[in-house]
């Protein structure tokens, strides 16, 4: 069996071992540990960091190596094949909540409702039906008020993120989302979620209430600095431009095209030449003006371009 090359990665400061042998640490996404490797392994991985809310636990996972692919079926591992015999395997927490914190309760009475929030758990009764439902372990600043025909549960998240949850008159669940803003009416819910691209696009959600329940109408792309911030040197311009492009927004991505190029494409032959990627990465050489799109599969897999630049546009698509 020939050996592949293994970057092991984490959004979390994180030490790993191999076969119960330490290989090292990563302390944010951009760090990697790399190895050379030729039959399945025992990936442990020891969080060296927790939250108020949460605490991280250690785990384990077999890593299997199979016609130079590897695969991978823990939830908290997900792989991405780059090619030549190279793949990222990212690892996210396992998290539990931290049952030591001193969680202040919670408790109101809305008409005839009696509402209590304890240790992340809402508890909700009327007299006539009960209703227990677990809460994000983050969730503080927590508010509950009666908003036209519905229960509103507010709170906020570690990460200054808004929580909504809304209960129909018969406390079911009609709505429940995180998002960076949220606006409630009475008959629609519009929700923004910025995306932290170098654009900084957000995405506005609008949800109409139907039957009781709440359906997405329409989404649109909107700027948080109300005009796109442009990229800060000639090599960040693949990104923005893709990035655009993932989201849709054709008119912005335009503008990172050389007008010969641009002309000569329609909206749906720019989507359609990259197909449907899930991400957008740096190449593993780090290389200037090639760029890595991820997509879904089982191990994710990738496609790497370059881009020719000239007078800060893009003047050639290809394959690098």
């Amino acid at each position: 069996m020939e050996q592949i090359f293994v970057h092991i990665t984490s959004n979390d400061k994180t030490m790993y071992c191999i076969n119960n042998h330490q290989i090292g640490f990563v302390e944010s996404p951009n760090d990697y540990l790399s190895i050379e490797i030729d039959e399945d392994f025992i990936l442990s991985c020891y969080p060296l960091s927790n939250s108020l809310d949460e605490i991280s636990i250690p785990f384990s996972a077999k890593l299997n190596i199979s016609a130079n692919k590897l695969l991978c079926d823990h939830s908290n591992i997900a792989i991405i094949d780059y090619g030549a015999r190279n793949f990222i395997v990212s690892t996210s927490s396992l998290t539990l909540p931290n049952t030591a914190q001193n969680t202040a309760p919670f408790y109101t009475t809305l008409d005839d409702t009696i509402i209590t929030i304890n240790k992340h758990m809402l508890n909700i009764s009327n007299g006539k039906l009960n209703l227990s439902y677990p809460l994000n372990n983050d969730l503080f600043d927590v508010k509950a008020t009666k908003n036209y025909d519905f229960i509103q549960i507010l709170g906020k998240l570690a990460n200054e993120q808004s929580y909504l949850l809304l209960l129909n008159k018969n406390l079911q669940v009609a709505f429940e989302y995180t998002a960076d803003k949220i606006e409630f009416d009475g008959t629609k819910i519009v929700t923004l979620k910025n995306l932290q691209d170098i654009a900084r696009h957000g995405i506005v959600s609008v949800y109409q209430q139907k039957n009781g329940a709440f359906i997405k109408d329409n989404q649109y792309s909107v700027f948080t600095q109300n005009e796109p911030i442009s990229p800060a040197c000639p090599q960040a311009i693949p990104q923005a431009f893709m990035e655009a492009l993932n989201i849709e927004n054709y008119s912005l991505a335009r503008t990172y095209l050389h007008p010969s190029l641009s002309t000569s494409l329609k909206n749906e032959h720019l989507r359609a030449y990259f197909g449907d990627f899930i991400e957008v990465r740096q190449c593993l050489e780090q290389t200037p003006y090639n760029l890595t799109l991820v997509y879904n599969g089982n191990p994710r897999f990738t496609k790497t371009y370059h881009f020719d630049i000239r007078e800060n546009r893009i003047t050639n698509i290809d394959y690098a």
